[in-house]
């Protein structure tokens, strides 16, 4: 009896569905969202998150599979009245808006979902393992992104390529 596989080799077919191997990758962002829920202390939580997809036609792997970003932090507080944590996590917003997106100063107060659709970002991820014990998945991370202007002025290599790499395996 024939398998159902057909001739298909289930050890060349990856483990994890979602797994993307440490590089850096050509994306385009083709969903951008925030939603406000209220926390324990009635303040506001605002979730900003972003989906861009790999754009890279030779690469038959990873080509079209999404990579995520999630960013949450309280937008009715002052900057200067927010825990050490929630400024940390509004500085990394900071820098991947300025960095990935190109926004200047002037235009980080007026940016909308809409202005990151579309626009092209490389992408830097690394594998992390899970830190719950006993837990042996490992996830794939962004580690940094980069808008197409600066991957060009850096040589068209980020040099957040070859350290992901390194690190995933050990070096």
């Amino acid at each position: 009896m024939t398998s159902a596989l057909g001739d298909l080799d289930m050890d060349d077919v990856a483990d994890d569905p979602w797994a993307i191997e440490p590089n850096t990758y050509r994306c385009v962002v083709t969903e951008s969202s925030t939603q406000d829920k209220k926390d324990e202390n009635d303040q506001i939580v605002r979730t900003w998150k972003w989906t861009s997809h790999i754009d890279e036609p030779d690469d038959a792997r990873h080509h079209g599979k999404p990579i995520r970003e999630m960013y949450t932090f309280f937008p009715m507080i002052p900057v200067k009245d927010q825990e050490a944590q929630d400024q940390q996590n509004l500085s990394r917003l900071k820098k991947r808006l300025r960095e990935a997106f190109d926004f200047t100063k002037e235009e980080l107060g007026k940016v909308t979902d809409d202005d990151l659709i579309g626009r092209t970002v490389y992408v830097t991820t690394v594998q992390n393992a899970s830190k719950k014990e006993g837990d042996d998945r490992v996830f794939t991370n962004v580690r940094s992104a980069i808008s197409e202007r600066l991957f060009q002025e850096r040589g068209g290599e980020s040099s957040a390529a070859s350290s992901a790499t390194s690190e995933s395996l050990g070096v």
